[in-house]
């Protein structure tokens, strides 16, 4: 009876939501959840304003936009970039950055920048 109570745990483990798994993806990276969080409350943005709401390097940011991409968090339209769906779903799953980590200057940014 234990054993399969363990089965149990360990396969609704294995069976995380989409968002969970985006959310795991995001929240592994400070400059991915620093895009969701502009693009949660901005709605979209173009590659230069993301360049400095979130004050990343071009070729960083380059390759995180497109690794985002490729991870169906973001949509890219010309040179504007929306949160797709599943990235609206993880930027509600996620929580908001704390401003004890840092982020009051980024969150400061944003403000000014809507």
């Amino acid at each position: 009876m234990q054993r399969k109570a363990i089965l149990l745990f360990s396969d609704t483990m294995a069976e995380a939501t989409v968002e969970e798994k985006i959310a795991s993806y995001i929240s592994g990276n400070v400059k991915r959840k620093q895009i969701l969080d502009v693009l949660h409350k901005n709605g979209s943005e173009t590659f230069d304003s993301l360049r400095k709401l979130t004050r990343t390097p071009k070729l960083m940011l380059e390759k995180v936009l497109k690794d985002m991409e490729e991870k169906d968090v973001i949509v890219r339209d010309g040179d504007t970039f929306t949160l797709t769906e599943n990235g609206k779903k993880a930027a509600n799953v996620l929580p908001k950055q704390s401003t004890r980590s840092g982020s009051s200057r980024f969150d400061a940014n944003i403000r000014r920048e809507i």
